[in-house]
């Protein structure tokens, strides 16, 4: 819902190295205050190993997806179709918890949910103990952190922009606010039956976008400050010749040999 213009603000404000053509295949912005197409259900953290219930406190009231209720280490899920594996994950996401420990997962890519012990997928992770946003891969009840980015300035009690790309090679480029965030290649997961989010009570989750194209082009590398152009090169070699030559033919002119 606030960055509801965030997808469209990208492709117009960031031509260059960022062309943007989406083609979408699902999206949800939740403006009419339900989560229809929606599975809900909790997870009890705490047994060993984590068990799914029933039960899951998730609303779409405010207009957003959000987690409304809970204990400590309870997992409200709400889990939606999708089985785009190359392509462009657009979503806001509302950060908060319960004195900066609470910890939520935005699962973009999921062939099984987890956490399970056929659980494979990969996820967005915001981590409040260490204050960062994770990409992380689930298998089983396992997950293994692929790249990590922690703001300055924190991420809590604010609403952030995540984008996501993964090409045919397993590439992935993730970016927070605009900014490039993450960039890892992982190609052990290569199908996808859900998208879910997963949250003790607080945050929110709005304006997700799924398309089966790269929307957002990476940033070209930095320049090597130590690289030379070749047409540089060639200038410069070819005013050397021509100062040799002048000092040569200058010096015979003065009578030296």
């Amino acid at each position: 819902m606030v960055f509801v213009g965030a997808v469209l603000l990208l492709c117009s404000t960031m031509l260059g190295p960022f062309p943007c053509s989406a083609d979408e295949v699902w999206s949800d912005d939740f403006d009419d205050g339900n989560f229809d197409g929606w599975t809900v259900f909790g997870l009890d953290a705490a047994s060993e190993p984590p068990r799914r219930v029933d039960v899951g406190f998730i609303s779409a009231a405010d207009n957003t997806l959000r987690a409304t209720g809970g204990g400590m280490s309870y997992f409200s899920i709400a889990s939606h179709p999708s089985s785009v594996t190359i392509g462009t994950w657009s979503f806001d996401v509302y950060v908060t918890g319960r004195s900066g420990m609470s910890k939520t997962f935005v699962g973009f890519m999921n062939a099984a949910l987890p956490p399970s012990e056929s659980a494979l997928g990969y996820d967005i992770g915001i981590d409040l103990p260490l204050f960062r946003f994770v990409l992380l891969k689930w298998v089983g009840y396992d997950y293994y952190e692929l790249g990590e980015y922690a703001p300055e300035g924190g991420i809590t009690d604010k609403w952030w922009h995540i984008d996501v790309t993964r090409d045919a090679d397993g590439h992935f480029y993730v970016y927070a606010n605009g900014t490039l965030a993450m960039e890892v290649v992982d190609t052990e997961v290569t199908t996808s039956e859900y998208f879910r989010f997963a949250s003790e009570s607080g945050p929110a989750l709005d304006n997700i976008i799924v398309s089966d194209t790269i929307d957002i082009e990476p940033p070209p590398p930095p320049e090597d400050p130590f690289y030379i152009q070749p047409w540089f090169l060639a200038a410069a070699s070819a005013a050397v010749v021509l100062v040799i030559g002048t000092v040569w033919m200058r010096r015979r002119e003065i009578g030296f040999s």
